[in-house]
């Protein structure tokens, strides 16, 4: 199981890189995905070869990483638990300091997009390339707005908030995407007490996605109902007490783990529900047209927007260190190890006979030192360009997908 997850996530990873590769563009221009893990980054030394110590994963470091938590599963993983890890932390610190951990939940009604009969396919793909964008955006200029009100300030100045962190979420269902957002506000003990006053920020947020064109006067009923969720408080205590510094289903995983579950068999147009990006991508891997056209618009939406973002000052109040994504995705953990190395000629022969992921796979469960790395990579060098890769699991052969193929 542990294998086949490993080998899943690094397809999935080519089969992005195939999603988002424009043949109109030049390769800098390039999605950073498309090159994720397909090149040295630093001239000056190899590439670092690191195996988790529980034997369930390898990877590499000093390599070009893409560090997009939005559209790499082979990033996004490290990316994540940090960013959770982080959260874990600040909840602590705040609960040390006096002070609760509520989990906001924003959301707003969204319609199937329709495609339009007199417009070529091709129009209607820029159409809603554009609708995805646009709901984003929207979605922003609803937080902000948010936030100017006058019982956001009321929170701040009166109601002992000293800070917030805003996770960014989106799921995918038959009415296409669907954008949210969770929010963990530290502030004073009994906010939720207060009713009233619980009662006018979700007056405030109903005000601002109408502003914002995203809650029509007929769907205000159903928003006032269901776009507003506000809890915690006492259970972040309990979270903390239970978990520590390992806090893994608390309110730290709501804001962080969103594009990490996959699993559903059915494709999207048989499927009844929300369902992650990375459920949508694994899909795409299947041959799924729809589920291709969403993770692209998806994908050109959230490009550059950050998953977490921390009110100014908060990290270090709370003794949380500041790291970029890319850094995330390029550092050891803690639970690895160090193998060994390759160099550029290496990874270019991993990478020409698409052999990386069987190669981190072999590294995971075998691999104990250089000489180990070395037999591995000349046994693959040795093999011709277009050979298929050579790990059997129960009898049949583990086949990657050719990049040249997806892109086409």
């Amino acid at each position: 199981m542990a294998r086949r997850r490993r080998l899943d996530r690094a397809e999935m990873t080519v089969t992005a890189g195939s999603v988002l590769y424009d043949p109109d563009k030049q390769p800098a221009d390039q999605h950073r995905t498309v090159w994720c893990n397909r090149g040295i980054k630093s001239s000056r030394e190899d590439a670092g070869v690191y195996r988790r110590l529980d034997g369930c994963g390898a990877r590499l470091t000093n390599t070009v990483m893409c560090g997009s938590v939005w559209t790499c599963p082979t990033c996004s993983g490290p990316i994540q638990e940090t960013r959770r890890r982080e959260l874990a932390a600040g909840m602590k610190a705040a609960i040390g300091q006096g002070l609760h951990a509520y989990l906001l939940t924003l959301t707003f009604p969204h319609e199937q997009f329709e495609h339009s009969l007199i417009l070529s396919p091709a129009e209607n793909e820029t159409k809603f390339r554009a609708y995805v964008a646009g709901l984003v955006l929207a979605e922003d200029k609803a937080v902000k707005l948010l936030k100017q009100s006058k019982v956001w300030r009321e929170l701040k100045e009166k109601r002992g908030c000293v800070g917030s962190v805003r996770g960014r979420e989106v799921t995918f269902g038959q009415n296409g995407p669907h954008p949210h957002t969770h929010t963990l506000i530290f502030a004073a003990p009994g906010l939720l007490a207060d009713q009233h006053f619980v009662g006018r920020l979700r007056l405030a947020w109903i005000s601002a996605i109408t502003k914002a064109g995203i809650c029509p006067p007929d769907k205000r009923t159903w928003a006032l109902d269901r776009a507003f969720d506000l809890r915690g408080g006492d259970k972040a205590a309990e979270y903390i007490a239970k978990f520590g510094h390992d806090e893994k289903w608390g309110m730290s995983s709501e804001l962080t783990r969103h594009t990490a579950k996959v699993g559903a068999r059915a494709g999207l147009a048989d499927f009844d529900g929300h369902v992650t990006p990375f459920q949508v991508l694994a899909w795409v891997g299947q041959g799924d047209a729809t589920a291709r056209r969403l993770f692209h618009a998806y994908a050109l939406a959230y490009y550059g927007k950050r998953q977490l973002t921390w009110s100014p000052g908060l990290k270090k109040r709370f003794g949380v260190a500041e790291l970029m994504d890319e850094e995330i995705a390029s550092t050891p953990q803690p639970d690895e190890e160090r193998i060994g190395m390759i160099d550029d000629e290496m990874l270019a022969v991993l990478v020409q006979r698409r052999a990386l992921p069987e190669f981190l796979d072999w590294v995971a469960e075998f691999a104990a030192c250089q000489a180990d790395i070395d037999d591995i990579v000349n046994i693959i060098k040795g093999r011709p360009p277009s050979a298929k890769p050579w790990i059997v699991k129960s009898g049949r052969l583990l086949q990657f997908p050719k990049l040249e193929r997806l892109a086409a």
